[in-house]
């Protein structure tokens, strides 16, 4: 028992002192000029809070950091939607969300739709969010996707389903990709064609 005594003794001792060092590091740590944002002024309001006791406050305020940043990654997913794939197509980018977990489970997206004369087509792009796991599968699965009336195909080397009222969808990652639109199968393929999936499988 004595023995045991001394080993959680130990590893007690071992985990203070690693605390120790990492609030050390973390007061040495200086904020570059081109960090100092909404972001890191949230964090270190967070840590002031949890320092002073304020656990509540200090829960609070870093939720709203990670939301933040957040809302800084769906921004960067519209880099990704696809290009206007000819002259004759005009593409306007949707609203960039970043969605909290109380709602669909949470994530981020990005949309832009894509106009010549009467043909449209849209296209969104779904991250982080734990419901894309669940398409994944049935992606991965084609006897499932075949019995619920869809089709599969391969686009650039990218596995696509296809549903019956023509929209496709995909998964690249964590990422999550819609192609719908009253445009005909044909352009919403050369949309899919037209993505950036190399970038988004290196997206993070």
């Amino acid at each position: 028992m004595t023995k045991v005594r001394h080993v959680l003794g130990a590893m007690v001792l071992a985990m203070v002192l690693a605390i120790g060092s990492a609030f050390a590091e973390a007061e040495t740590i200086e904020i570059p000029a081109d960090k100092k944002d909404d972001v890191t002024a949230e964090l270190v309001a967070g840590i002031k809070a949890y320092l002073d006791g304020n656990i509540a406050e200090a829960k609070s305020t870093l939720e709203f950091a990670v939301q933040l940043i957040s809302q800084l990654k769906a921004q960067g997913l519209s880099a990704f939607l696809p290009a206007p794939i000819g002259d004759d197509w005009t593409r306007t980018d949707g609203d960039t969300q970043a969605v909290g977990a109380a709602m669909f489970g949470g994530g981020i997206s990005a949309s832009a739709k894509y106009t010549k004369g009467t043909d449209e087509c849209t296209v969104s792009i779904t991250g982080d969010s734990p419901m894309i796991q669940s398409f994944t599968m049935m992606l991965s699965n084609p006897a499932v996707a075949s019995a619920s009336g869809n089709s599969m195909k391969r686009v650039n080397g990218e596995r696509v389903m296809i549903s019956s009222n023509g929209e496709i969808q995909t998964t690249v990652n964590s990422f999550f990709l819609q192609y719908g639109g009253n445009c005909s199968e044909e352009d919403k393929i050369k949309h899919v064609e037209a993505t950036d999936f190399a970038g988004l499988k290196a997206y993070q």
